[in-house]
């Protein structure tokens, strides 16, 4: 009787472990053939990013060259100066910037000056410089009325939509009038514009037809599959949508960008439909890399689709810890039965010396189940305890970011109507000068003190326990204005788990070697060893 109850919960303890991240719905193997070269795709995306930037070395070491040629013309700088150009716009706005404007200083003809402007424009609205960009506009297109500058111009334009997040509807009708049939612009705009008349199936024919008789660029293949996709998601076919979303994906891996909109969106979609945890390891790549491109447009978008990702992730993974939980109690139910059982027979079987070495047995099994059962248990309440402080800050910070999105959102509107104003009263010039005297100094302020107070709400004794890791002479505390100064900052951000000078350099805007002397005159400043000063920082409680 006893060798039947080990059996039994050996048995139980061997089952398969349900998973909720899968939905019950199953994918066809070539949706699935498709996700899975996704996977492939992503990793060895790391081989790919560094052929990558082999490429782009060589580039540069072939601008050294050009250069240093005294018999080399104008126009062969200019061309290494746009392939330098391309490969920076979604990766560094800041590298797109610089070998724009010296494309523009190399051109010695009008045409190349113009393309040159037009590069700088887009790398401008990809930084989100609006004034900067105006103001290469304005030498690129001088007179937006003539008939060979609109297509370029209304493409411009559609550009700077996408990078805000905005709807470019109105651009894309307006440059589906004058582009050529047959062309990347057409195509495009007709697709779009197909999704937005609620005709999915035009679209998708008209995009089908393009790609089967041109043999396109991998960076607007990627755009087409990616609008075929949502096409194809407007008509119903979620599966086919996967597959033009998984092909959109792959390209852009290729290329690379930072840009991944198509992953992202076929996160939301397999996290709705299919498979959550897949969809949140998509995301949380896709998120990754578009806040290090900085694209303000795209990181809204995303971030959008990624609390919903989350979410539906969590909700899969609480369910998931339920089941565990549940078994665990069965199995301890199990185990308290078999203590019974195991007493009654060893009474009653007390002579057999078989029935005694096989207690033994039996007995070395449940302690080492018992182990195993305390060691599981204590590893839930400790992530529990965890989970539910960063549950508690990640409510809290959403909280301050929706508030902050409404009050940029209301300044971003009424900075709109003074421009219409200003602009139908003075023109550009008016425009021009509005822009270049605003100033954001006090909405910095603004969202810093907020970050502040937030913080210190979530972790009121931060101060005073950051202060005991310091020497006395050199402890900290909160400026005269009740704000926390930059230095202070930086822990907060590194307490709240970003530990990165870069993205601390970003949010402080405050250069990386800056925040790298913050963080050295800490440690050098601590009482406790240099090297687990910041890992004492993180362990600083929160109150709630």
């Amino acid at each position: 009787m006893v060798r039947v109850i080990i059996t039994a919960i050996v048995s139980i303890c061997l089952l398969p472990l349900p998973t909720s991240c899968r939905s019950d719905k199953d994918l066809d193997s070539e949706t699935e053939a498709s996700l899975e070269r996704l996977d492939n795709a992503l990793e060895q995306f790391g081989n790919v990013k560094s052929e990558y930037d082999r490429q782009t070395d060589s580039i540069r070491q072939r601008l050294t060259a050009v250069l240093s040629d005294e018999d080399a013309d104008s126009r062969g700088v200019c061309e290494v100066y746009d392939a330098l150009f391309k490969r920076y716009l979604y990766t560094n706005a800041d590298s797109a910037i610089l070998y724009a404007k010296k494309r523009v200083k190399h051109s010695h003809d009008t045409i190349g000056r113009a393309v040159g402007y037009y590069n700088l424009a887009k790398a401008y609205i990809t930084k989100g410089h609006e004034t900067d960009a105006f103001e290469a506009l304005v030498e690129t297109f001088p007179d937006t009325g003539n008939v060979k500058v609109k297509p370029h111009y209304y493409e411009l334009m559609i550009f700077r939509k996408n990078m805000l997040g905005e709807n470019p509807e109105m651009w894309f009708r307006r440059l589906r009038k004058v582009s050529v049939p047959g062309t990347r612009a057409r195509v495009i705009s007709e697709a779009v514009l197909s999704e937005a008349e609620g005709d999915a199936s035009r679209g998708i024919r008209v995009i089908e037809r393009f790609l089967q008789t041109n043999d396109s660029s991998p960076r607007f293949k990627a755009v087409a599959y990616l609008t075929k996709g949502r096409l194809q998601l407007q008509a119903g076919d979620t599966a086919k949508a996967i597959k033009s979303l998984c092909e959109a994906s792959l390209l852009d891996l290729t290329i690379p960008t930072y840009r991944y909109r198509a992953l992202s969106e076929l996160s939301l979609i397999l996290a709705r439909t299919y498979d959550s945890g897949r969809a949140y390891e998509y995301m949380h790549f896709a998120n990754d890399n578009i806040n290090a491109a900085g694209i303000m447009g795209d990181i809204v978008a995303t971030n959008g689709m990624m609390s919903e990702v989350v979410k539906i992730y969590e909700t899969n993974q609480k369910m998931e810890r339920r089941i565990r939980i549940s078994l665990i109690c069965i199995l301890s139910a199990v185990s308290v039965l078999l203590v019974i059982s195991v007493f009654l027979i060893m009474k009653s079987h007390a002579r057999t010396k078989d029935a005694k070495e096989w207690l033994r047995e039996a007995n070395s099994q449940l302690s080492e189940k018992n182990s195993q059962l305390s060691v599981a248990n204590a590893k839930l309440t400790s992530a529990y305890t965890r989970m539910k402080e960063i549950d508690n800050v990640k409510t809290a910070y959403l909280i301050q970011y929706m508030r902050q999105c409404a009050v940029h959102m209301d300044s971003l509107d009424k900075f709109r109507g003074k421009l219409q104003a200003t602009a139908r009263a003075k023109g550009l010039k008016g425009v021009e000068e509005i822009l270049r005297k605003s100033d954001h100094t006090a909405e910095l302020l603004e969202f810093y003190d907020n970050f502040d107070k937030t913080f210190l709400r979530l972790f009121p004794d931060f101060i005073e326990e950051f202060n005991k890791l310091l020497k006395p002479d050199c402890q900290t505390g909160l400026s005269n204005d009740g704000t926390m100064p930059n230095e202070l900052r930086a822990f907060a951000l590194i307490r709240l788990g970003i530990t990165d000078s870069s993205r601390i350099a970003e949010f402080l805007r405050r250069s990386v070697s800056t925040v790298y002397n913050y963080r050295v005159k800490m440690r050098n400043n601590a009482i406790c060893p240099r090297e687990d000063f910041e890992k004492r920082v993180s362990e600083i409680m929160s109150t709630q």
